[in-house]
């Protein structure tokens, strides 16, 4: 069993990322997506597809 890290009280939870920082998380997420979408069958893919539609 893994225990989370605490935060320091001292410590804010706020991050600030640049634009920079913002647009590479974004590609990342887009990569991942690609290759989960890559494992997974058309009527899977589908699904997750409807799913993100109503959820918008």
């Amino acid at each position: 069993m893994s225990v989370m890290p605490q935060m320091p009280a001292t410590m804010s939870r706020s991050v600030h990322l640049t634009d920079r920082q913002v647009e590479a998380f974004a590609q990342e997420l887009n990569q991942l997506r690609d290759q989960i979408l890559a494992k997974v069958g058309a009527e899977d893919a589908n699904y997750i597809r409807s799913v993100q539609r109503k959820g918008t």
